[in-house]
């Protein structure tokens, strides 16, 4: 086991990392969830948990290959490869959640949203 300061600072770092990408997927998935099936939520979720899938993916392949650097150069590059494409793919599903947004969630009538005082015929 290594015990120099830059070993911890890097455990810290992806156990910090790993901490808020699942609050943030769990958060998106309870949103989801309250929301009564918005999807831009859904969308959001799913990239929440892409990107979490690329954070782990890096630090046990760390632990299952002893030293990466041996590797030849094409093996290294496919897990990056592979690790950039998971993130891409969060990052694009966020953006397609966050664009595609509806402003009101389903269900509620437009009349809910009006504020001030109300000419009323009645």
């Amino acid at each position: 086991m290594n015990n120099s300061p830059e070993f911890w600072g890097l455990v810290l770092a992806n156990l910090g990392l790993l901490a808020v990408n699942i609050a943030l997927t769990v958060a998106s998935f309870v949103a989801y969830r309250r929301s009564d099936g918005q999807t831009s939520y859904l969308f959001a979720t799913v990239g929440f948990g892409c990107i979490l899938l690329s954070d782990l993916v890096g630090p046990i392949f760390y632990l299952v290959v002893r030293n990466p650097l041996d590797m030849l150069g094409t093996g290294f590059m496919w897990f990056e490869i592979g690790e950039d494409v998971l993130i891409a793919c969060g990052l694009a599903l966020l953006l397609y959640g966050i664009t595609n947004h509806e402003s009101e969630p389903p269900g509620i009538e437009e009349e809910t949203y009006k504020f001030g005082p109300q000419n009323s015929d009645e």
